[in-house]
């Protein structure tokens, strides 16, 4: 783990249900030991048993070393949120709005296929990848998971907040919908400014 109740804990406990175990019942410990490299590394030297890992350069850097892939799974965790104070949104909302813009831009250039050689030397050197065949999958793996129009994922909260209820069991008692907030996405994407964003990258 990088952190308790950090993403990939909650990837990691979400996964695990998936296939039936639980971290209590199973008696499964989730040690804090650091960042994918590092959680590799310590697969790697037999620290740890297995390990989540959602980043396909490395899960398939462990798979050429003769570590098994146990299950690839489709997990509704709300990995990658931006969030903010309800007085910050209604103070400036116009620069939530930007930010969300830039955010969408990002996207749309990262999905827009002519782009596809600066996004693998961003990743090479992002996630200190030389070998092209695990920075490709990589790539072919973003495009798979990033949403072109990233409305919130309610089910991914509401794992969230099953997950940590555990530790706080107050959490039980927040309406995860009243959190959510997807009125600036539609806006931009009733709006045509999503689509435009594509339609100028050359994308879809």
């Amino acid at each position: 783990m990088q952190s308790i109740g950090g993403t990939v804990w909650l990837y990691t406990v979400v996964g695990l249900e998936q296939l039936g175990l639980d971290l209590h019942r199973d008696k499964i410990l989730t040690p804090v030991i650091g960042e994918y490299a590092i959680l590799a590394q310590a697969l790697e030297a037999g620290t740890i048993d297995a390990v989540f890992i959602s980043i396909p350069a490395f899960s398939q850097r462990l798979k050429q070393k003769g570590f098994p892939i146990l299950a690839e799974l489709n997990l509704p965790v709300a990995g990658n949120v931006v969030v903010v104070t309800s007085a910050y949104l209604q103070q400036h909302s116009d620069r939530v709005e930007n930010v969300l813009k830039a955010l969408m831009e990002g996207l749309a250039f990262v999905l827009t296929p002519k782009n596809k050689v600066t996004v693998l030397e961003t990743l090479m050197k992002r996630l200190q990848i030389s070998d092209p065949t695990l920075v490709e999958e990589t790539y072919q793996g973003l495009l798979k998971e990033l949403d072109r129009k990233p409305y919130p994922s309610i089910e991914g909260m509401q794992n969230i907040q099953r997950m940590m209820q555990g530790s706080n069991p107050r959490l039980g008692d927040v309406k995860v919908a009243d959190l959510i907030d997807s009125s600036f996405v539609r806006k931009l994407d009733e709006s045509g400014f999503i689509d435009r964003l594509y339609a100028t990258y050359g994308g879809k």
